[in-house]
């Protein structure tokens, strides 16, 4: 005696269902992770932008600054940049 036909067709279609929530839960996870990854990726940017604006605003003191000779020479200059602003710099 063998299996009844009807059983053997709902064995499989429950077993194919049971594979396809599975597959449905692991792209759903998926979706989550890569939901995950862009957000990482878009605070990623926005910290490269804050960076990027960091150093650029102190680019020119840098350019300012590079050739002193030593720190008295360095701490002088970095005074009279504050104490004495060209006027075209705006000092905070």
């Amino acid at each position: 005696m063998g299996i009844d036909k009807d059983l053997a067709n709902d064995i499989m279609l429950a077993m194919i269902t049971l594979q396809l929530e599975n597959v449905m839960m692991k792209a759903f996870s998926a979706k989550r992770d890569v939901s995950q990854i862009e957000k990482k990726i878009a605070n990623a940017k926005t910290d490269l932008s804050m960076i990027r604006d960091v150093l650029q605003s102190i680019a020119p003191l840098h350019a300012e600054l590079k050739d002193a000779d030593g720190p008295e020479q360095l701490a002088r200059k970095y005074v009279e940049m504050h104490l004495h602003p060209r006027p075209s710099e705006d000092v905070n």
